[in-house]
């Protein structure tokens, strides 16, 4: 059983080092968390939560500690890791359902030892909950920002546009009578450029205000920044069912850029290969990612398995075109703008059987030629191969 450093967390119910068991029974009782108090001069389970006695029926009140260690090696690990530390963390199997549990431990400040026990599935579906808060919190931020850039536009050119449509009716007249000179339509029409110059200032001002960053250059792993895309999109790959496979390449695959961008760029791209799955057989949702060298190149190519591109070639950069419900038709459209600020190109083809491939391709960066590779994220979470 890998051991841990706790962070002083009973899950959802933080707590400090001066919380008694007292204290603490009745945040559980109003949590319905699965705890365990352990009396270790009684050698024996003081009190634990209805929710404990659920996963745990064997290990009740009263049961001898001393026992309940012996049924366990992962409990005795984790007892005798509290000795050094005033809390950790592992897993173990819940014994009613068969699946693992992660158990926090932690000493109390009377002498009571605390078990917390998550079940995996619980932690997953509270991952996915949050994650879906954000992304519902990000898209109404943006649609916000959005209705807000519009309407300061409409609202700073609209005058000078009436001004120079008012002009222009007024040369049209005056061209039409015979005591109009010249100098007088030229001063007119300078005033009209007048306007249609203020007109571009304003549409350049808005765009160098939401112009997106420059990107931070430096060395990448491409191969590290797709696991770590794939790490960070595991709860949707889990919550509907899409399996993955990630093909490498031996050889180093180094390029150039801003890390936060690229990942977006990844991320972006997987959700969208899950997204058009949705509509197919949970057996046949499969995501291919591979990563390999292309001449001077690097490229990562995201294949899924869904409804395919079904005619819309010619749409899919153009901004606020969309057929999702939820969709603002701008992820392809500023993935493009971030994988073209690092000298790449991004496109999507139609694959022969189902589904389409997304590609993304940058420039090779040499081993050693900009200092120490930084790979991005890559912890070893994940290992190259089907999940």
């Amino acid at each position: 059983m890998a051991l841990k450093s706790a962070n002083k967390s009973m899950g959802t119910v933080v707590l400090s080092s001066g919380v008694s068991a007292s204290q603490l029974v009745e945040l559980v009782e109003l949590g319905e968390l699965a705890v365990a108090l352990l009396d270790q001069q009684a050698d024996s389970i003081r009190w634990c939560s209805a929710h404990w006695m659920l996963l745990f029926p064997q290990w009740a009140v009263s049961s001898v500690w001393s026992e309940v260690l012996s049924d366990s090696s992962e409990l005795v690990q984790l007892y005798n890791a509290l000795a050094q530390q005033s809390s950790a963390s592992g897993s173990l199997l819940c014994q009613s359902t068969g699946k693992p549990c992660e158990l926090i431990m932690q000493r109390l400040s009377d002498g009571t030892i605390a078990i917390r026990a998550i079940e995996r599935s619980q932690t997953r579906d509270d991952m996915h909950l949050y994650m879906q808060a954000r992304e519902n919190m990000f898209t109404t931020s943006r649609t916000i920002s959005v209705s807000e850039m519009a309407t300061t536009l409409a609202h700073e050119i609209k005058q000078p546009i009436a001004t120079i449509s008012n002009i222009l009716k007024g040369v049209k007249i005056r061209l039409k009578r015979d005591d109009q000179t010249l100098e007088q339509i030229e001063v007119a029409l300078d005033n009209a450029l007048d306007q249609a110059r203020f007109t571009n200032s304003v549409i350049n001002r808005i765009r160098d205000f939401t112009q997106a960053r420059r990107p931070q250059q430096q060395q990448l792993s491409l191969v590290s920044l797709t696991r770590e895309a794939l790490s960070l999109m595991d709860w949707l790959l889990s919550a509907n069912q899409c399996k993955t496979e990630l093909l490498v390449s031996e050889e180093p695959l180094l390029c150039h850029g801003d890390p936060t961008m690229l990942q977006q760029v990844l991320v972006n791209l997987l959700r969208n290969g899950v997204e058009a799955m949705l509509e197919c057989a949970p057996a046949k949702r499969r995501l291919i990612i591979s990563c390999a060298r292309r001449g001077a190149s690097v490229r990562v190519s995201i294949r899924d398995s869904g409804h395919g591109l079904e005619g819309k070639e010619q749409s899919l950069f153009i901004p606020f075109a969309t057929n999702k419900a939820n969709g603002m038709g701008v992820g392809l459209n500023i993935c493009r703008s971030f994988v073209e600020l690092h000298q790449g190109r991004l496109w999507l083809s139609p694959n022969e059987d189902a589904g389409c491939t997304s590609h993304v391709e940058l420039p090779m960066a040499l081993p050693g030629a900009s200092g120490s590779v930084k790979k991005a994220g890559d912890s070893g979470n994940r290992v190259a191969g089907i999940s």
